[in-house]
């Protein structure tokens, strides 16, 4: 049985996705940087959370990233169409 809730590992989680160090929350909640290090990896998180972005501002990128590309790949198959037409036209 684990020393501390999933709700106190859940609270130490948040804090680190707003932005908050390691060293920050361990202090706050009386435990080590390394438990906390292991609760965000066990979470995932770790790999969201990185560049000193709060959780919020990496799903603002992926959403523009998002969009980005899916005006990209629009304007792929509008490209593909004009040289099919060009293509047609040019050839006796």
């Amino acid at each position: 049985m684990s020393k501390y809730s999933s709700e106190f590992k859940a609270r130490a989680i948040d804090l680190y996705k707003s932005g908050r160090s390691k060293v920050s929350i361990a202090k706050e909640l009386g435990v080590t940087a390394e438990t906390i290090s292991n609760w965000v990896k066990a979470a995932g998180v770790d790999a969201l959370v990185s560049d000193n972005l709060t959780y919020e501002q990496l799903l603002e990128d992926n959403r523009r990233l998002n969009k980005e590309l899916a005006r990209a790949r629009e304007e792929a198959v509008i490209l593909e169409k004009a040289t099919a037409f060009f293509a047609r036209k040019t050839m006796p």
